[in-house]
């Protein structure tokens, strides 16, 4: 059995007693419950009760859901405005502003608005000092905050930073119940003003984990390369899982959002080299990236938006190209030979940058001499 990724010794007695536990995350909530449960299990324990352990966020989200449920006056009825929504409201209501300074459009500055507002909500700031400092962007974005919250209200929404608020006054009301106990792990920084607010009023005591020390050899290891120092970090790792099969190896990447699909490559050709060959089965890779991969850049999701750019045209001759090598649409085996004299024919055009009436005509074109010779 692997060891857990969590030591939770120091958690044991707090784990037995009930005491309620947040973490900065869920990926640490659900390692320390994964763990709990197999210290149940090494004990002999066939059922265990399940410990009081969530991420702060997922706990605020059940504080907010009772008030829902139990129809808190100040909130009855009222639902928490989406991200993407909450900015496309910020920018209707920048562009809409007569008074803004020129030049400044709703895009390019509803962002910076949302992000000071949620700076503003959780961290308690003094409002008529903003307002005093006579900062000309200060002035625009109390203005703009009226405004919103305005248009807020009459859709019945909040942010959520509103919500966190209605929560700290049900505790501070005794609309929502006081808690003995609570324990704060791995927090490498205090919650925000407001957090801190909402936890003082919801437990009797609470408590910050102490961050265990670890004590760990180090060496040093010069690549001349990016990919000669992944290609490195690969194979220490698979030398350090064959010595002790039963241990957990962390790599880390400081750059593993722009570099995540040269690592994963890498990774495989180290760890499951046959992975590529022909007729090699799709198999689980051994390893787990904790980085997620955005839904856009997955193949048949974006082999779809590009369709749908099409919409937008004209595009660059490069674009057309690669959506004509894209499999993920129409039948790609069957139109081969079409789609690559297609792309030979935009290549030989006087068009840098055809459209989507161009693309249609030149596979139309390219698929002519199939037809005359009752191929397709």
């Amino acid at each position: 059995m692997l060891k857990p990724l969590f030591d939770i010794s120091p958690l044991r007695d707090e784990l037995s007693a009930g005491t309620r536990i947040l973490t900065p995350n869920r990926r640490l909530a659900r390692q320390i419950l994964s763990a709990w449960g197999q210290h149940c299990a090494e004990q002999g324990q066939r059922v265990w009760r399940q410990p009081s352990v969530q991420a702060l966020d997922d706990w605020l989200d059940q504080c907010w859901q009772e008030l829902q449920d139990r129809a808190y006056p100040d909130c009855a009825g009222c639902s928490i405005v989406a991200t993407q929504a909450e900015r496309l409201l910020w920018e209707k209501l920048i562009d809409a502003d007569e008074d803004k300074p020129p030049l400044l459009g709703g895009s390019s500055f509803a962002r910076l608005a949302q992000t000071a507002l949620q700076m503003v909500e959780h961290w308690r700031v003094s409002l008529s000092e903003l307002a005093s400092s006579g900062h000309e962007p200060c002035v625009h974005w109390l203005r703009w905050r009226e405004m919103f919250y305005q248009a807020l209200a009459e859709k019945k929404l909040l942010t959520t930073g509103q919500a966190r608020i209605q929560v700290l006054e049900a505790f501070q009301q005794g609309f929502l119940g006081r808690h003995p106990r609570l324990l704060l792990v791995a927090f490498s920084n205090r919650p925000a003003p407001l957090l801190q607010e909402i936890i003082a009023e919801a437990f009797d005591t609470h408590d910050y984990a102490p961050a265990g020390k670890s004590r760990a050899s180090q060496f040093q290891h010069r690549s001349t390369s990016d990919h000669e120092e992944i290609s490195a970090a690969a194979q220490w790792a698979k030398q350090q899982l064959a010595a002790q099969p039963d241990s957990r190896i962390g790599l880390v990447f400081p750059n593993l959002g722009s570099q995540r699909q040269r690592i994963e490559r890498t990774l495989r050709e180290v760890f499951s080299p046959d992975y590529a060959l022909p007729g090699s089965p799709h198999r689980v890779p051994p390893f787990n990236i904790s980085a997620g991969q955005s839904l856009a850049d997955t193949p048949l999701i974006n082999a779809a938006l590009k369709l749908l750019v099409l919409q937008h045209s004209p595009q660059p001759l490069s674009f057309y190209c690669e959506l004509l090598n894209n499999p993920f649409w129409g039948d790609a085996d069957a139109e081969q030979v079409v789609r690559a004299q297609c792309q030979l024919l935009l290549r030989r055009g006087d068009k840098p940058q055809p459209g989507s009436a161009d693309l249609r005509t030149t596979m139309a074109r390219a698929a002519e001499p199939l037809v005359r010779g009752g191929l397709l």
